[in-house]
């Protein structure tokens, strides 16, 4: 039976529903081929042949081809570890792109699950991918779907069975007629909402008449446009709306490489996101706004994806599918219950938001927290061939990943990471790389090997001799080294932790080179384990609290399990399936993105788009944190235990031992055995064996701030430590902000949206920076400043400004340096690069500094500083010259008089320019002002290339003169007028 298709029939001029292979559809297809000279499989289903020469059609019968699709079952598997098996199996697929599909009966529910992975090549992070992918597999903390106990006595149909599918990479196939009767006129139809809803709202005559004005142009448009909008005049569009339009094709849904992307040359007001997917030939085109959809339940999408008979893409993860995009409606996930639901409020609750690192920001950084992300192994203590099972016990910790907060040693999760940098200590809480451990207490040794001396070297007549005894020499260590205990039998200081040590050695977690929380670190510390620390990440904590939702399962899996296998997966790629019955169809695709992959199965009419992501947020410092007090107490529970021997194995976060143990409040007595799969002789892999490429050291601080003349590299040095993690830099204008942004590549916004109110301005720089750079403090009044560091209380910040030399904030008190904030002086000036102007700039430094900031009649003088003072009406002066005076009333004087040249500056922030540029022709829809000169205030920051004038009417404070003078790099470029 043969699906419907929707095609257009010319016979009657109305688009039908009909058989794409019955005899009105091939009526259709040979006027196109016959009478129009369309190319066949330009209108063909991809399956139906027509032979020019006979003039007859022919269906083709499709063979798939299976050779990329692997079943693995149950059965296959037993009496295998399953976690051995695939770790070798998928050694096979190494480099490959990979469609798995799990499914298994957990109770009476039978689960199905898939997800698409890269697979690392072996020798370049096979074993860190795997240590990520081996959770696909996971039930629960103690069986995976291949678990003997999971799958013995059911059906063969009921047991566990991976499917293992590669998408094989496809070329590219041009087809000319794609796309060329350009978007069609529903690109108008959400502007038209859009501009009626506005209008709506609008309050204002002049936001009405505007709206209005609009809707007339949205009009004029549909009425050119009939039978669509060219790509030649979407740039009109925008500009003429005020808007920006993002059009992708299927193969380009992403942010970076649009298809069609333009913005109007002001600030829009709105942007439009659209998708075209007319990926079938025979299909309209249809473009839908991203930005509208429509929230289902997880029953509801699986029911919608199942129904679609059309064109459908969709995401998925290891959650399932997540969205659905059908021709004329996108379907999404409810952001509100379920297990969607229940960590959106989770993370809402603990900020989780503001505690993730970006990949691209520091790959070195976030390299070291993926690598050292410990999943917590296996370790069987004895040989299980002489094992007895029945005599075995077994013990396991109720919710290891969410006991943090009950670990002896608990100081919170890494939060914000301020700094990656080289160290031989524990700077902050953080995550450190080790080397050289010793589990041998070289502190005792020396203890005891003192006290053979003393016992050995005891004088005949102590009384007469100034040698302390034996006996004084062990009471004296007994009070010095409490921790430690005399063992009269044996004749020495015994460490009452040797046992927990021996423990800790043989399930082999401490390696050389790798790296650990610091509250692990102070563990083994406690314990006497001695080890050198060769660098490390660190920032600030915070707290987690589980909930009670967090609990609840779906598909057999607790959301705190999932949320925590999410927190240390990095998916650098963005997917959508798409239907795709040929491989002629995935090429058609792939023609019009060089950025993108397009993959395709043929087993399961497949097409993957598959596009690097531009930002890959992950919290694995985090997931370190969760598993590292996960180990804490567990060998907390270890060292319990009163022979070693005892234990016979060690399970994730169960222990199988014999005999009697006293437990923690964390453990509970389990009934099931489930040791046949250890095979693992570590705890935690020893991954590799060199030092991170860690930033130079610095000493750590919460608040700093960098004072020194202009040019001494206060904000250099910050941005170009590569040791400070996710800079953002922030500066009093956007002028400034948008200069340092092109200079250093940067990161960049103002002094403002810190201390808005708006949090849609605040909020995302709060979530996304861990460092702050805030440059020109000098004009900051104090006020701001409190309000910036009790706002950013996770967040290191750096203040940087000339105190007390430059000019003072315009309004409210001037910034103090407080008790808690560092101060670093910088004295090498870089910018003045002439010394007859360093010598001058220092002189009224001292002056300045020696409370002597005035001047006396300077506009009287001859000269200032060895600089003769000129008539203003008597100077040569250029556009490229900078005019700098101390009231708007002298600067206006200047742009009047020279009115007739061109040199304007921008009054407002747009795409291309900001509020305070200067340019020199006047730009169409851009807010601007004739001005040819500037008030000291508004320059502040910024250097002269050219003359340099400085008018001395009203300059009443060395300050003001200095801030002037220091704006020059030569001081031939000053010119003193009056």
């Amino acid at each position: 039976m043969n699906n419907k298709t929707a095609i257009y029939n010319p016979f009657t001029d109305k688009d039908v529903k009909i058989n794409p292979y019955g005899l009105t559809a091939k009526r259709i297809y040979r006027l196109y081929i016959e009478d129009m000279g369309v190319e066949p499989e330009s209108v063909l289903p991809p399956n139906l042949n027509y032979n020019k020469e006979t003039g007859r059609f022919k269906r083709i019968k499709i063979i798939k081809d299976f050779t990329n699709v692997r079943r693995v079952t149950y059965n296959q598997v037993y009496p295998n570890n399953p976690f051995s098996y695939f770790y070798n199996l998928l050694k096979n697929y190494a480099g490959q792109t990979v469609h798995f599909a799990l499914k298994y009966t957990n109770g009476d529910k039978a689960v199905v699950k898939d997800e698409i992975q890269e697979v690392h090549p072996v020798g370049e992070g096979y074993s860190g991918w795997w240590d990520e992918f081996s959770y696909f597999l996971m039930v629960n903390s103690e069986y995976n779907a291949f678990s003997h106990a999971i799958n013995d006595g059911l059906e063969p149909n009921f047991q566990a069975q991976l499917l293992i599918m590669t998408l094989d990479k496809v070329d590219k196939s041009n087809f000319s007629q794609y796309f060329m009767e350009g978007v069609t006129n529903c690109l108008l139809k959400p502007i038209r909402e859009w501009a009626n809803n506005c209008l709506s709202d609008a309050k204002s005559k002049s936001a009405k008449y505007n709206y209005m004005r609009k809707l007339k142009l949205c009009d004029k448009y549909e009425e050119e446009f009939v039978n669509g909008v060219p790509e030649d005049r979407i740039a009109e569009i925008c500009n003429k709306l005020q808007i920006a339009i993002e059009i992708d094709l299927p193969s380009t849904v992403n942010n970076k490489t649009k298809f069609i992307e333009i913005r109007s040359q002001k600030k829009p007001l709105k942007t439009f996101k659209y998708i075209n997917t007319r990926l079938n030939h025979i299909e309209l085109n249809k473009v839908n706004s991203l930005d509208n959809y429509e929230e289902v339940s997880k029953k509801e999408l699986i029911e919608i994806f199942n129904n679609e008979k059309d064109f459908k893409m969709w995401k998925q993860g290891r959650s399932g599918i997540t969205q659905v995009n059908t021709l004329d409606t996108i379907y999404k996930l409810k952001e509100d219950e379920g297990y969607k639901g229940a960590v959106k409020e989770f993370e809402e609750e603990n900020n989780l938001h503001a505690f993730k690192v970006e990949y691209y920001d520091n790959p070195a950084l976030s390299e070291f927290l993926r690598e050292n992300c410990h999943a917590n192994q296996s370790v069987l203590f004895g040989d299980d061939d002489d094992m007895d099972k029945d005599t075995l016990n077994h013990i396991d910790m109720s919710k290891s990943y969410t006991r943090g907060q009950d670990c002896n040693f608990y100081e919170g999760y890494l939060g914000k990471i301020s700094d990656f940098r080289k160290t031989d200590k524990i700077i902050e809480l953080g995550i450190y790389q080790v080397k050289n451990i010793n589990f041998d207490n070289e502190e005792l040794k020396e203890i005891n090997k003192q006290c053979q001396w003393y016992y050995h070297n005891e004088p005949e007549n102590p009384v007469s001799c100034d040698m302390p005894i034996y006996a004084n020499y062990i009471d004296k260590i007994k009070h010095q080294y409490p921790q430690y205990r005399w063992d009269f039998h044996e004749d020495k200081f015994l460490d009452p932790t040797q046992k927990t040590r021996d423990v800790i050695e043989k399930l082999k977690v401490l390696h050389d080179y790798n790296a650990y929380p610091s509250p692990e670190l102070k563990y083994y510390q406690s314990l006497g384990i001695t080890f050198d620390i060769i660098g490390g990440c660190w920032g600030t904590g915070f707290d987690i609290n589980f909930y009670d939702e967090m609990y609840d399962k779906e598909d057999g899996i607790s959301h705190y399990c999932r949320w925590f296998g999410n927190t240390m997966t990095m998916n650098f790629k963005n997917r959508y399936n798409f239907d795709c019955k040929d491989i002629e169809f995935a090429e058609l695709n792939h023609n019009y993105n060089d950025d993108v992959d397009i993959k395709f199965n043929d087993y399961c009419d497949t097409g993957v788009i598959e596009y690097q992501k531009k930002k890959v947020y992950h919290q694995c410092h985090i997931a370190s944190f969760i598993t590292s007090y996960a180990r804490i107490n567990l060998m907390e529970q270890l060292s319990k235990f009163k022979d070693i021997n005892q234990i016979i194995a060690v399970q994730v976060d169960g222990i199988y031992f014999q005999g009697d143990v006293e437990t923690t409040p964390l453990f509970r007595k389990k009934d099931k055995i489930t040791i046949d799969y250890i095979e693992t002789d570590y705890f935690v892999k020893n991954k590799y064996s060199y030092e991170f490429d860690f930033g130079p050291f610095r000493e750590h601080n919460d608040f700093e701030l960098h004072i020194g003349a202009g040019g001494c590299g206060k904000t250099h040095n910050n941005l170009t430590d590569k040791g400070l993690c996710s800079v953002l830099y922030v500066a009093p204008s956007w002028k400034l902000s948008r200069t340092k942004a092109k200079e250093y590549g940067i990161d960049t916004s103002v002094d403002a949206w810190l201390v808005d109110k708006d949090p849609d301005k605040w909020r995302p720089i709060y979530n996304k920076y861990s460092v702050i750079v805030i440059d020109e403090v000098s004009m900051m009044c104090n006020e701001k400043k409190y309000d910036i560091m009790n706002r950013f209380d996770y967040h290191k910040i750096i203040f940087c400004g000339d105190l007390g030399f430059q000019l003072p904030p315009v309004s409210g008190e001037e910034f103090t340096i407080d008790d808690d904030i560092k101060v670093v002086e910088h004295t090498n000036n870089r910018r003045c690069k002439c010394p007859k102007l360093k010598k001058r700039l220092d002189f009224m430094r001292g002056l300045i500094k020696d409370g002597k900031d005035f001047l006396m009649g300077a506009k009287f003088q001859e000269s200032i500083f060895g600089i003769d003072v000129v008539d203003k009406d008597s100077i040569e002066y250029n556009v490229e010259d900078l005019i700098i005076c101390p009231t708007h009333k002298t600067k206006d004087y200047y742009s009047e008089k020279y009115k007739n040249l061109e040199k304007y500056i921008v009054l407002e922030n747009c795409l291309d320019y900001s509020n305070g540029d200067i340019v020199y022709t006047k730009l169409k829809g851009v807010k601007s002002e004739l001005r040819h000169a500037f008030t000291i205030h508004s320059i502040q920051g910024e250097t002269a290339k050219s003359k340099l004038y400085i008018d001395m009417n009203k300059m009443r404070s060395l300050r003001m003169l200095y801030t002037a003078f220091s704006r020059a790099e030569y001081l031939h470029q000053i010119v003193i007028m009056k």
